[in-house]
């Protein structure tokens, strides 16, 4: 995408019944491409003396195929196909799916979602994407992704049985690393118990000396 056709484009007189070239200088074609973009060198060529008409064609910044058409009054039209191409990845960014909150052992609410961009900003398709929580316990599905065609790659994460922040990569080969940062809270009540304050001794009509407390916990 961007660049400019290593070769340039010729279209050649030919005479239709015989297939033979027309050696005849002058003869003005115009080069158009699919919606007008992309850009040529010259857009409206005189043909050589060897019947030949020659532009240069630099690609549109996105990817994608392209007909370019080359015509003259009178004769009929050639048409050409390029292909815009992505260059090869150069970073990976966080799309989607960071700093959620969610409990142990659990799913989190929203997929993991990076982008592998190309210089130019276009995501690049068919790239593996690993992902990791360090050691966090939870699991990753799947722990390793290929981006789509639009350069997306996309993982869910269940958090293990432990609280706190998790840090979790998306890596590229030859790329620097990204980090989701995601929170595991408690999960539901399932127990409740005496912390301290029990068995106290204190005078009638008094308060206790210290205060009366219970600790609820979830099943981690």
């Amino acid at each position: 995408v961007g660049t400019t056709l290593a070769l340039p484009l010729q279209a050649g007189l030919q005479d239709p019944y015989s297939g033979n070239a027309i050696a005849t200088a002058g003869i003005p074609v115009t080069f158009k491409a699919t919606g007008n973009l992309g850009s040529f060198s010259n857009p409206t060529v005189n043909t050589d003396a060897s019947g030949i008409a020659s532009t240069s064609y630099t690609l549109p910044a996105k990817p994608g195929t392209y007909t370019i058409t080359a015509s003259s009054p009178g004769y009929a039209s050639a048409v050409f196909t390029v292909t815009a191409t992505l260059s090869g990845p150069v970073a990976i960014v966080i799309s989607s799916g960071n700093q959620q909150n969610g409990p142990v052992a659990s799913p989190l609410a929203a997929p993991l979602q990076v982008k592998v961009k190309d210089s130019k900003g276009y995501g690049v398709p068919g790239v593996s994407v690993s992902f990791n929580d360090g050691g966090a316990g939870g699991s990753l599905s799947p722990p390793t992704a290929k981006t789509d065609l639009s350069g997306f790659a996309t993982t869910s994460y269940t958090t293990g049985t432990k609280t706190g922040t998790i840090h979790i990569s998306a890596s590229v080969s030859g790329l620097p690393s990204v980090t989701f940062r995601e929170t595991a809270v408690a999960g539901i009540p399932a127990s409740l118990a005496i912390h301290s304050g029990n068995n106290q001794t204190v005078a009638a009509g008094s308060m206790t000396h210290q205060m009366l407390q219970v600790l609820i916990e979830d099943s981690y």
